[in-house]
């Protein structure tokens, strides 16, 4: 999976310029679905998994005090951290 040149404005209005990359896993055929890693949030960012839907350009994460997010790998996202 590649990469692209990237810039987005942050929360204190500055501007972050990087080089974004994911790893794509799983398997369409054994698994019904892609996942990928991101880490989300600043100024500590939080590790999740979330699955790639190809129809849609959202993404969603299950956050702490939700309750009808079901299990997951890795803790629910905590706002108050970011």
């Amino acid at each position: 999976v590649g990469g692209r040149a990237a810039s987005r404005t942050l929360s204190d209005g500055s501007q972050a310029v990087g080089f974004e990359s994911a790893r794509l896993y799983g398997n369409i055929n054994k698994y019904a679905y892609y996942f990928m890693d991101l880490l989300i949030g600043s100024p500590a960012p939080q590790l999740t998994s979330v699955i790639v839907d190809t129809g849609s350009r959202l993404v969603g994460f299950p956050c702490t005090g939700c309750e009808h997010c079901g299990e997951h790998l890795e803790p629910a996202f905590d706002v108050g951290r970011s």
